[in-house]
């Protein structure tokens, strides 16, 4: 459980400031029927909730296999060394010699950042919860509480593990189903999928080329998740679409200053070129304030300001 805004923590010896960032608020494992309620003294609580995840997403904090893939994803990309993740002065650990010579070396191309989704026309007025339900699929964030994922592995007729994949049953379509792969072997698995002799026609698609962000025709990156954010008076309808996106940093930055403009979904005439709901989505990136001064700036002239 999470406890954060005016008032936290609630009362209770388990409250442990969330290491990461002041924002964060608190950290509790509780025990069971022992939970405070959403709002105790002033603070937000959730036991999992949309809120909290809309929270960490409005900061540009990811968490979990889904948001920060195992085996693709590079600590300081996810900006790990900023949130407590990464020590530069522990012993020798994985992944330690890479780290320390990205660190010293002092530039990095490519950083997880939030983002903003805003429909491009011609589009539907659907609400942003339901809007939200079509984007599922990129990351158990996106699928939210209708559609948990299953995890489960692609096996050979002796029964050797070949994939793992999580499988996302999509809030919009009742037939269709979303499989995550890694992206390494995305074209194996779908070599195995479709040579299996199965008991109804099924037909495996690479969905990939939708959830990537475009610019100027070219990929700059990956929507790893979105969620449906709370209106700000706590009212009904819903709220804006808050994303994480794995941006390369200079075309992001510039799409932040409004020098770039970045979309969702593959390049125009090419397979799910259309994007998703209707006209496709535009991806408005956000430098967090938490973000050191230095950050996507290494690589300046001297000139520039």
């Amino acid at each position: 459980m999470a406890a954060w805004g005016e008032g936290s923590p609630p009362a209770g010896p388990w409250w442990r400031r969330d290491p990461r960032l002041p924002e964060l608020g608190f950290r509790a494992l509780l025990p069971a029927g022992e939970a405070p309620s959403a709002a105790n003294g002033g603070a937000v609580c959730g036991a999992s909730g949309e809120d909290y995840r809309a929270l960490r997403y409005e900061l540009g904090v990811a968490e979990g296999e889904q948001e920060i893939p195992v085996g693709q994803a590079a600590p300081l990309d996810f900006n790990l060394d900023q949130l407590a993740g990464v020590s530069y002065s522990k012993g020798c650990y994985v992944g330690q010699e890479r780290n320390s010579f990205t660190h010293y070396r002092g530039v990095i191309r490519k950083r997880l950042m939030p983002v903003r989704l805003e429909p491009l026309p011609p589009t539907t007025t659907a609400s942003s919860s339901s809007t939200a339900g079509e984007l599922a699929g990129v990351s158990y964030s996106m699928a939210g509480p209708h559609a948990p994922p299953v995890y489960a592995a692609i096996l050979t007729p002796k029964g050797k593990f070949l994939h793992d994949v999580f499988i996302y049953r999509h809030p919009e379509l009742a037939d269709s189903l979303l499989l995550e792969v890694d992206g390494a072997g995305l074209g194996a698995a779908l070599q195995l999928l479709n040579r299996y002799k199965l008991r109804r026609a099924i037909t495996f698609t690479d969905a990939s080329p939708r959830y990537q962000v475009m610019a100027a025709g070219r990929s700059v990156g990956q929507l790893r998740g979105v969620v449906a954010a709370p209106p700000p008076d706590g009212g009904g309808g819903g709220g804006v679409l808050l994303g994480l996106a794995y941006l390369k940093l200079e075309t992001a930055l510039a799409a932040a200053e409004g020098r770039a403009q970045l979309r969702l979904g593959a390049a125009e005439g090419a397979e799910g070129g259309a994007g998703v709901g209707g006209g496709g989505w535009r991806v408005v990136p956000r430098r967090p304030g938490w973000w050191p001064a230095e950050w996507g700036r290494e690589e300046w002239g001297r000139g520039r300001e």
